[in-house]
């Protein structure tokens, strides 16, 4: 279970700069973008590495390249610092119950220094193996979620345009042998037109396409863990454009709405249809007025 937040307050003491963290801490989580931002924050000007103290333990909580971990572990054990790998799964919402699993890369007694204070986030915590298995396992778990949800996506659309209502497509499947984690805590959200996911499409790219690119350096064929690689890659890219060509809105993301669209989803229900059209609609306008000069307009 979580502490209460008010022991947080209590305990956390703020730091001005890397340097001063380093220097008063014996462990450090970091939980980051992408393994680029976890070197520059240790190797980079007044990181971490430059402060840290014999002994300092780091524990990095980014959904990350194990071969960056692997890399940034051994040079920093030549400055007596540890490094393990410890990424999370299971969202905002996990986080704030204090349910998320915790993988764990690192030696026995890596492992043994730093479960304590892992378990004090959640009680779900596993050791998966030595420094950059954590990594590793997070990547398929991400991959297989990925992959999960664009044919979750799929099903549901075949359903209705075929003349199951929506809401009783997914109790269906929900009490079926096709249920899976995707459906069973986002597809009535989705139906119900709540696109907001809590994770950026841009990141599940990322997870997907180190773990394709894994396969790769191992010799593993991963034909739809590809073909999901190369969807995301497209909707990003797609997204990239979109917001190039008009003004954002308030809550406009790509994380659900052309996956869905592009599966067929956004005719699940008549709000929807309605805010595809809106969307449209806003990009017409947008063109049309951009055609007379006006860079960036207020649409009604």
């Amino acid at each position: 279970m979580r502490r209460p937040e008010s022991a947080w307050r209590t305990r956390a003491r703020p730091c001005a700069s890397l340097g001063e963290l380093a220097g008063r801490c014996d462990i450090i989580l970091l939980c980051l973008p992408t393994s680029a931002e976890v070197h520059a924050v240790i190797f980079g000007q007044n990181g971490l590495a430059g402060s840290a103290k014999p002994g300092t333990l780091i524990i990095d909580q980014t959904t990350g390249d194990h071969t960056a971990t692997r890399a940034m572990s051994a040079e920093l054990a030549g400055r007596g610092v540890e490094l393990i790998d410890a990424p999370v799964s299971g969202g905002p919402r996990g986080a704030d119950v204090g349910t998320i699993a915790i993988m764990v890369g690192a030696t026995a007694d890596q492992y043994a220094r730093a479960e304590p204070i892992l378990r004090s986030i959640s009680p779900n915590v596993f050791h998966a193996g030595g420094v950059g298995t954590a990594h590793v396992i997070k990547l398929v778990n991400n991959m297989l979620f990925g992959a999960q949800r664009l044919v979750s996506f799929e099903g549901l659309a075949l359903a209705v345009k075929n003349g199951i209502e929506p809401r009783m497509a997914l109790d269906i499947i929900l009490a079926r042998s096709g249920r899976n984690f995707y459906l069973e805590h986002f597809g009535a959200q989705i139906i119900s037109g709540n696109l907001k996911a809590g994770f950026t499409l841009g990141l599940l790219h990322k997870d997907v396409r180190l773990a394709t690119q894994l396969g790769a350096d191992s010799g593993v064929p991963l034909f739809l863990g590809n073909i999901a690689r190369d969807f995301y890659r497209c909707a990003s890219t797609r997204w990239v454009a979109r917001r190039k060509s008009i003004p954002p809105r308030p809550g406009d993301g790509p994380t659900r709405r052309d996956a869905r669209r592009a599966a067929g989803l956004h005719s699940l229900t008549p709000s929807l249809r309605r805010a595809d059209e809106v969307d449209t609609t806003r990009r017409t306008r947008a063109r049309r007025k951009g055609s007379v000069g006006a860079k960036w307009t207020k649409l009604a």
